[in-house]
C-alpha cells in the first residue's frame, strides 16, 4: 500500500507511512492521513484527471475501473467513465458543441445504461439527466448531417446555374415565371435554401436545449 500512495493531496509532497500509528504523514507539510484508502483513491483520481486532460482516455478509464473495483457506486468515477467514453476531458466540455459532434453515441449510451445499473439510488436522477443530454446530442448530429447534405446539394445546383450563366436575379425571375427546364434547377435551389433555413432554426433551438441541459447537470453536480 505504501508504495502505491506517493503524494499528499494538499501540497502533493511525498508521503511517509508511520508504521507505529498506521497513518501516512506528508514529509513536506506534515499533514496526517488516517484513511489510507481515501489517500489512494484521491491519488488515483488525480492521475485519471491528468490523463483525461491529455486525451489519454483508455488509460484514465483503467484507473477509474480500479477505483470502482473498491467502490462500485462512486459517482465521480462513474461520471468520469462516461466522459472518457465520450472523449471529453472534463464535465465543462459538455458545453462545447464542437467537442460533442465527434461523440460516438452508441458507446456512450451503453456506458450510461451500465452506470444507471451501478449508481446509488440518490444519484440516479443525475445520470438520467446525462442520458437525456446525450440523447439531444444524438439528434443534433443528425441535424448537422442533414445540413451538410443540403449545403452540398445547394453548391452543386449553384455551380450548374453558373454554368448556365444564370445569375441570382435571373434565377428569381425564372422561378417566378415558372420556366420549365431551367426552372427545375432554380426551384430545387430555392427549395433547398428554404429547407436549410428551417434546419438552421432547428439546430439553433436544439443547441439552446443542450446548453440548458448542461447547466442543469452542472448545477446538480456542484450541489451534491
Amino acid at each position: 500500500m505504501s508504495e502505491q500512495i506517493k503524494r499528499c493531496t494538499k501540497c502533493y509532497g511525498d508521503l511517509e507511512f508511520i508504521e507505529s500509528d498506521k497513518v501516512y504523514k506528508c514529509r513536506f507539510c506534515g499533514t496526517i492521513f488516517n484513511d489510507p484508502e481515501k489517500v489512494l483513491k484521491d491519488d488515483l483520481f488525480q492521475k485519471a484527471e491528468s490523463l483525461m486532460l491529455s486525451d489519454h482516455y483508455s488509460e484514465a478509464d483503467c484507473i477509474l475501473c480500479l477505483i470502482l473495483s473498491k467502490d462500485p457506486s462512486n459517482r465521480e468515477a462513474l461520471l468520469d467513465r462516461i466522459l472518457c467514453t465520450a472523449r471529453l476531458p472534463r464535465l465543462e466540455a459538455m458545453s462545447e458543441a464542437d467537442r460533442l459532434l465527434p461523440v460516438r453515441e452508441i458507446n456512450v449510451s451503453k456506458r450510461i445504461d451500465e452506470t444507471l445499473e451501478a449508481c446509488k439510488s440518490e444519484d440516479k436522477h443525475f445520470f438520467e439527466l446525462i442520458q437525456i443530454f446525450f440523447g439531444h446530442v444524438s439528434e443534433l448530429k443528425k441535424l448537422y448531417t442533414r445540413s451538410r447534405s443540403l449545403q452540398h446539394q445547394k453548391d452543386n445546383i449553384s455551380s450548374t446555374l453558373d454554368m448556365m450563366h444564370i445569375n441570382d436575379r435571373a434565377r428569381v425571375t425564372l422561378y417566378e415565371l415558372d420556366y420549365k427546364e431551367e426552372n427545375n434547377t432554380c426551384r430545387q435551389f430555392y427549395r433547398n435554401k428554404k429547407q436549410s433555413t428551417v434546419l438552421d432554426a432547428k439546430i439553433a433551438n436544439l443547441l439552446g436545449i443542450i446548453r440548458n441541459s448542461y447547466l442543469e447537470i452542472s448545477m446538480l453536480h456542484e450541489t451534491t
